[in-house]
């Protein structure tokens, strides 16, 4: 993911909702997301490179998602695939700070990420660039490619109109998904210091990207009840920045 809005423990009746966008190159290969067989009880989508994936959620309620941090002082291991936390995490026994403690200890073997992730109690950031937070207190939290709530303009802008649904009763993914689809750059003074020429670095300062090369894949809704009941949507998007396809899935957590 390079976009990720979300509010633990804040809402009534939801433990947690979340929205955010993936950005990838559109040459890498990619499946929407489905029931996995192997490991099985993932809904997720996969990466058909690295076979990891950047967001999912298992049928008992376990949750991951990570991000790229961008690192500009280079660096990084090319070593396990980030992704393939996601799916360990999901369909392992082990307690959510105990796995806190394995991800702690190997961190350095990954390339710069975020990790996000938690169950229908607790819910967890770490990351191998950036001062952990574990566990997250509840409330309002954004993540792209820096640390967890770092002050970037479409993080902050998607954040400022994320807490406009949060005083609903009801949360309508097709509106969180019409909120990730903004494809309004950010102001020049605006942008970030970094190593990328101006006009790529602008092109990356919208939530919805749209390059030649590389861009917004997919657009992700996922909300967990208090009652148990998961919902998880998805869009696609092909490498024009025009939709590709929808997935939808609900079903009731195994507590």
């Amino acid at each position: 993911m390079c976009l990720l809005v979300f509010a633990w423990n804040c809402h009534t009746d939801y433990r947690l909702i979340l929205a955010g966008n993936r950005d990838e190159f559109y040459a890498r290969p990619t499946r929407p997301a489905q029931w996995w067989q192997h490991p099985p009880e993932v809904l997720a989508g996969r990466d058909l490179r690295s076979g990891g994936t950047w967001l999912g959620v298992s049928r008992k309620g376990r949750f991951g998602i990570v991000t790229n941090f961008r690192d500009y002082a280079g660096g990084g291991s090319e070593g396990p695939s980030r992704g393939s936390m996601i799916p360990d995490f999901a369909t392992t026994d082990t307690s959510v700070e105990s796995y806190c403690e394995r991800v702690v200890a190997h961190a350095d073997k990954y390339a710069p990420f975020s990790f996000v992730f938690g169950d229908m109690t607790t819910m967890h950031y770490l990351s191998n660039r950036a001062e952990a937070l574990s566990p997250l207190p509840p409330g309002i939290h954004g993540l792209s490619n820096q640390a967890l709530d770092s002050d970037w303009p479409k993080l902050s802008r998607t954040k400022a109109r994320f807490k406009e649904f949060l005083d609903r009763d009801s949360i309508d993914p097709s509106a969180l998904l019409e909120m990730l689809a903004d494809r309004e750059p950010a102001s020049d003074e605006a942008l970030p210091d970094s190593d990328l020429s101006p006009e790529l670095e602008k092109r990356l300062s919208a939530p919805f990207v749209v390059t030649p090369r590389y861009g917004t894949r997919s657009s992700t809704v996922l909300t967990i009840r208090n009652d148990g009941e998961i919902r998880f949507t998805e869009h696609s998007f092909e490498s024009d920045g025009s939709f590709g396809g929808n997935r939808s899935f609900e079903f009731a957590c195994e507590l």
